[in-house]
């Protein structure tokens, strides 16, 4: 009696205390309920949304922000007594760490069990959007279920975010399951954003209405509204989420906005730069300095810390491909200067010793490789300065020759060995074998307007190929030459077949358009302006896209161009070009105000296409075609010979084929050749088919040399020789003349035969030659926006061998004319170049050439 009297009693209780307080999920009998699944919220201490009552159902949508809400009653419009502001504890739904949630005993009993409930009916309640068969949808289709399947049925469901609770319980062979739902979200405002557009933070945030509501994704929202603010300049900014109750489990979301100033860059300084200036190393970062003239300031004018970061690391791959290995950028920092809140960022460099390539050779741990033919693929010479990017580039390539004889598994990775007494880099290719494994599956993501084949093109593998991490490596450099993307990565992982990988790349679009302007004036053409529109990424397809509007006095143009980069996926940059052209060009200068100007009225259209390859590392080639009808009026021409060239062909076709072939060694600082050499020759026929028949050759060729070690007095050596061969029928403009550009010191007409009958007009050439120096210095003290050069120019030349013949034409036999100027030249923002220089002729064909010394350069340079 006793014992039976204990047994009942201790039932009892267990009766009693399970029906006023449900068993949560960590004390379900079978023990096999994971708590983390029931943990639908984290704790989020960092913000505390306000939590108010609405008023009259509406919400303040204005531009004004609201103010905080004070603490305690207010008046109760929607029908609910003692409304006040809540605290994330009163919130009937989820704004802190959700609760464990309430889970009805299965079974009465304390230590876990192997039964099986046998359902036959599934009840749920307390879903008002969240449709029943959904839930329904969760259990899995059976007729007996253990402890294990209704406990992993209850995580699901907690799983899908929709509920605040779910309890389940057994009432005979009916399985019933309660639900509170979370809110969803009624209306999401923004108040007090002037900066950005409601568009941007709404795109941003990634919140919709009638999406589910938790204070984690209004937490991400916040975050992500904080950095968009930080990316534009505004790092004061201050944003405060407020929540508005609304009938039938909504909430209206506002997150108010107060955006403080702007924080732009006004001083960006370089220490330690003893070989480069800080206006050629600010050329090399993204940062730039707030400008005064710049209304259209864009995000590399605001201090960004990520993008002073990526900063640093350009600088020190700009001082790695300039060969001084042991350069080091110090992290920068950014200091407030206390004047409207701007920053001054500085950049602090070690710059070391510059070293040279020293010897090469090939360390392969697999039998049967040509090392010689290796190594006939590295195209530096020893003692060339090093170049950080030449390495790689060189064991890119010996890894395309391995992987077509038939080794894929193998890895080409070049190691530096320095020298520091001799200043020597020796580059050793380890060629090692790897396991072979495969790519099962490429994923692309980021690429919201970039298709997704173009960036296939440039990685170096696809599914089925052999996973080589240097073609990882290649496929990420591919990627960010294309300077498509504000960042690149390439991740691969492991699959359940150890032979296999399964590779992603992500990246993150950049804005790829621009817009030019330029305006000014010339002594030849008068004022003239340049408006160009440029996309680098147009249509998402890797297309370069431009158009361009030019006019001045004497001329006007418009001209449309499409390039593809990778045309039909090989190296080959092509291109095609329509254009209109209409030029008032002159044959006489006038020698008085009372002389009347001999001039001619061209007007072409037409369009072309051409391509371009690369040989190898230096060389480049070009072919092209031409087509153009031109028509040319004489109404103004005064000379007989140009009047009778024209008689019966003021209307032709012009057909032209184009070959250039370009070996490139320069070196390029702030936009400008600051030291190597190049060569030119190029070569246009016209003449297949159309009109006009003849051959222009043209050769030349100039050296760069810096005078000092910041490469800022440059010394330019310049030569070039054309000559045009006449094969039928060409007109007086197909020839060759000069400029006051061209070859200052000379007047419009510029030098080379005359018209005895009117000396002043220019008969043109079939040869020219010229050679100049020229000497560039800055200006200390101009400031490094607005940089400024004293020109020293030093020139000689000359044009002969007109088309037409006889006595009546003067200077038609080689004669050289020479010059030289000084003059200063500055580059002004929009405007572009502008100049003075004067120019003073040396040697001249007397009663022929006429002097004009003054030279302005606008909008152009020289």
């Amino acid at each position: 009696m006793k014992h039976f009297l204990k047994k009942n009693i201790f039932l009892l209780f267990v009766f009693v205390w399970s029906s006023n307080a449900p068993l949560g999920a960590d004390q379900l009998p079978n023990k096999t309920v994971d708590e983390k699944a029931f943990k639908t919220q984290k704790d989020l201490s960092e913000i505390d949304p306000q939590v108010v009552t609405p008023d009259q159902n509406s919400v303040n949508t204005s531009n004004t922000p609201m103010d905080p809400l004070p603490s305690g009653e207010l008046e109760d419009t929607a029908g609910q007594e003692g409304a006040k502001i809540l605290s994330p504890a009163d919130l009937p739904y989820d704004t802190s760490a959700a609760p464990a949630p309430q889970v009805s005993a299965l079974l009465a009993q304390e230590e876990p069990t192997t039964s099986k409930h046998r359902i036959t009916e599934l009840k749920v309640t307390g879903n008002i959007r969240v449709d029943t068969q959904m839930v329904r949808d969760y259990l899995p289709s059976s007729v007996e279920y253990s402890d294990q399947d209704l406990n992993q049925f209850l995580k699901d469901l907690f799983g899908t975010g929709l509920f605040k609770d779910v309890k389940i319980s057994m009432q005979g062979s009916v399985l019933r399951v309660d639900v509170v739902e979370n809110p969803c979200f009624n209306q999401i405002v923004f108040e007090g954003c002037d900066a950005v557009s409601r568009d941007d933070l709404e795109e941003t945030i990634s919140l919709k209405p009638k999406e589910i509501y938790s204070k984690e994704r209004v937490q991400e929202a916040l975050t992500r509204l904080k950095e968009l603010y930080h990316l534009k300049g505004y790092h004061s900014v201050q944003i405060v989420p407020q929540i508005i109750n609304r009938p039938s489990n909504r909430v209206d979301l506002i997150f108010v906005i107060k955006e403080g100033r702007r924080a732009f860059i006004k001083e960006i300084r370089f220490l330690g730069n003893r070989s480069f200036s800080a206006r050629a190393l600010q050329s090399v970062i993204t940062s730039q300095e707030e400008q005064w003239w710049n209304l259209l300031a864009g995000p590399e004018q605001v201090y960004d810390k990520e993008r002073v970061r990526y900063d640093c690391e350009l600088l020190m791959g700009f001082y790695l491909e300039k060969g001084y290995y042991d350069a080091r950028v110090a992290p920068s920092h950014g200091e407030i200067t206390g004047l409207n809140g701007g920053f001054i960022v500085t950049f602090t460099v070690q710059e070391g010793e510059r070293y040279t390539f020293g010897k090469v050779r090939v360390d392969s741990k697999i039998k049967g490789i040509n090392v010689a033919e290796l190594l006939d693929k590295v195209f530096w010479s020893e003692g060339d300065w090093y170049k950080q990017s030449s390495p790689q580039r060189a064991a890119d390539t010996m890894l395309k020759i391995l992987s077509e004889k038939g080794m894929p598994f193998v890895q080409v990775i070049p190691v530096m060995e320095k020298n520091p007494k001799t200043k020597e880099i020796t580059v050793v290719f380890e060629i090692k074998p790897i396991a072979p494994i495969y790519v099962r599956k490429l994923t692309i993501s980021g690429n919201y307007g970039t298709d997704r084949n173009v960036i296939e093109r440039d990685v170096t593998f696809a599914p089925g190929d052999p996973f080589n991490p240097s073609k990882v490596s290649a496929s990420q450099r591919n990627l960010e030459s294309l300077d498509f993307f504000e960042k690149v990565t390439i991740k691969d992982t492991a699959t359940p077949d150890p032979n296999l990988r399964d590779v992603s790349v992500t990246v993150k679009e950049k804005s790829t358009g621009d817009f030019q302007f330029s305006g000014g004036w010339s002594g030849q053409e008068g004022f003239l302006g340049n408006l160009g529109l440029t996309e680098r990424n147009f249509l998402g397809k890797g297309y370069l896209g431009n158009v361009t509007v030019y006019g001045s006095q004497r001329a006007q143009s418009v001209s449309t161009i499409l390039r593809d980069p990778r045309f039909m996926g090989l190296s080959l940059d092509a291109g095609a070009t329509l254009f209109y052209n209409r030029y008032k060009g002159s044959t006489i200068s006038k020698s008085s105000p009372n002389t009347k100007e001999g001039t001619y009225l061209e007007q072409s259209v037409g369009s072309g296409f051409d391509g371009i390859y690369q040989l190898n590392d230096n060389l480049f080639q070009k072919w092209g075609y031409l087509i153009q009808y031109q028509n040319v009026g004489d109404k103004d021409v005064r000379s007989t010979f140009l009047k009778d060239n024209l008689a019966q062909h003021k209307n032709v076709c012009v057909s032209e084929i184009q070959h250039e072939l370009t070996y490139n060694r320069t070196e390029i600082l702030a936009g400008q050749r600051v030291d190597g050499w190049f060569a030119q020759m190029s070569n246009n026929w016209k003449g297949a088919g159309g009109t006009v028949h003849c051959i222009l050759n043209r050769f030349a060729a100039e050296k760069f040399f810096p005078l000092n070690e910041e490469k800022t007095w440059i010394l330019r050596l310049h030569g070039e020789y054309s000559r045009i061969t006449k094969l039928g029928y060409m007109r007086f403009l197909d020839q060759m003349y000069t400029t006051m550009y061209s070859f200052p010191g000379f007047n419009m007409a510029g030098i080379g035969p005359r018209d005895k009958k009117n000396p002043a007009t220019a008969l043109g050439g079939l040869q020219f030659y010229t050679a100049f120096a020229r000497l560039s210095v800055p200006i200390p003290f101009f400031p490094k926006e607005i940089p400024a050069s004293i020109l020293l120019n030093l020139q000689t030349g000359s044009l002969w061998d007109s088309m037409f013949k006889g006595k009546d034409v003067l200077s038609n036999k080689f004669f050289n004319r020479s010059t030289w100027g000084a003059g200063i030249k500055i580059k002004l923002p929009i405007v572009g170049y502008m100049g003075i220089m004067y120019n003073f002729p040396i040697q001249m064909l007397h009663k022929v050439d006429k002097k004009h010394g003054l030279l302005i350069i606008m909008g152009q340079d020289f």
